[in-house]
């Protein structure tokens, strides 16, 4: 239809094909919309489907175990078990607060209670 819209330059050929061309259009999005709306549909679906579909759909690509720690030394000791490895970095980032929080001055805590209500940034 459109090869003949072109070479003989007919109005009503031409038309023709934009009519046909807005309807498919129309269509395939329509589809698309059905696709997608079945996909994640929460009803039939539980959440962890819901996330499958969702990374399957995206263009996010995870790679996993591309860098994977094969070793870790912690307080002078060499760690290779990977559960052992998940322990180390999950006390180290839920502890990590600590460390600061404890070398801080309560002169310059109270000097901050003094402010009241004020944020600043440095």
């Amino acid at each position: 239809m459109h090869k003949t819209c072109l070479s003989q330059g007919r109005v009503n050929d031409e038309n023709k094909y934009k009519a046909y061309r807005k309807s498919l259009k129309l269509i395939i999005q329509q589809a698309k919309e059905q696709y997608f709306q079945e996909l994640f549909d929460i009803k039939r679906n539980s959440i962890k489907q819901l996330w499958k579909n969702l990374n399957s759909v995206s263009s996010i690509q995870h790679k996993r175990d591309s860098c994977p720690i094969l070793k870790l030394l912690v307080n002078n000791r060499c760690i290779t078990d990977k559960k052992d490895i998940c322990n180390s970095f999950n006390n180290y980032f839920a502890t990590i607060g600590c460390h600061p929080a404890s070398n801080i001055d309560s002169n310059t805590v109270n000097n901050f209670k003094n402010l009241g209500h004020y944020i600043f940034l440095l």
